[in-house]
C-alpha cells in the first residue's frame, strides 16, 4: 500500500470517526468471517458503523480529534465501532461477547471520555435514544390525556347514573 492510498484511508476513517459520541475499540482475532460478517449486520441494524483498522492508521486519524485517548487500545487485529447514539453499539458489544468468546472490548470514547470495558457493559444497561424519546414522550401526553379523562368523568357519571335509574324504573315495572 503505498503513501497515497494511506492517507485515504486515514482520512476516510476519520471522516467517519469525528464527531460520534461513541466510539469502541475491540479486538477480533480469532473470530471467524462468518462470525465478523454477522456482527457486522448486527451493528448495521443500530446504525452503528464498525470497521476493522490498521493500528498505525487509526492513531493517526485519532491525532488531534480527542479520540487519540483511544490510542492506548490499538493493539494486535483492531476493529472500532462507531455510532451517534453510544448505547446502541454498547448493547450489541456486550451481546456479541457473549456470542462470540474470541470478541474482546478494549475501550472506548464517550462524550470526550474514553470509558473502560466495564463502563460500556454499565453503558449497554441504559436505554437507547429511540427509548428515551417514547418515554418523553408519554410523559408530555399524559397531562392531556388525564385532563380528558376528567372533563368526561362528569358526563359519564350523568349517564352512569341515568342507566341505573332506567333500570330501576324498567326493573320495578316488570317487578
Amino acid at each position: 500500500m503505498d503513501k497515497g492510498q494511506k492517507a485515504k484511508l486515514v482520512a476516510e476513517l476519520r471522516q467517519m470517526i469525528v464527531g460520534k459520541s461513541g466510539v469502541f475499540v475491540t479486538e477480533y482475532q480469532g473470530m471467524t468471517v462468518e462470525q465478523t460478517y454477522a456482527l457486522r449486520r448486527e451493528f448495521d441494524k443500530v446504525g452503528t458503523g464498525y470497521r476493522v483498522v490498521k493500528n498505525t492508521l487509526a492513531r493517526i486519524a485519532f491525532e488531534g480529534t480527542g479520540y487519540d485517548i483511544l490510542n492506548k487500545d490499538l493493539k494486535g487485529t483492531s476493529a472500532v465501532a462507531f455510532c451517534d447514539d453510544p448505547v446502541a453499539p454498547a448493547k450489541v458489544l456486550v451481546k456479541a461477547i457473549k456470542d462470540y468468546p474470541h470478541l474482546k472490548l478494549r475501550g472506548g470514547y464517550l462524550a470526550g471520555k474514553r470509558i473502560e470495558a466495564s463502563e460500556i457493559d454499565a453503558l449497554s444497561k441504559l436505554p437507547g435514544k429511540d427509548e428515551l424519546r417514547a418515554k418523553f414522550l408519554s410523559l408530555l401526553n399524559t397531562p392531556a390525556t388525564m385532563f380528558v379523562n376528567v372533563l368526561a368523568a362528569g358526563p359519564r357519571g350523568l349517564l352512569n347514573v341515568l342507566k341505573a335509574r332506567e333500570t330501576q324504573l324498567t326493573g320495578d315495572v316488570a317487578g
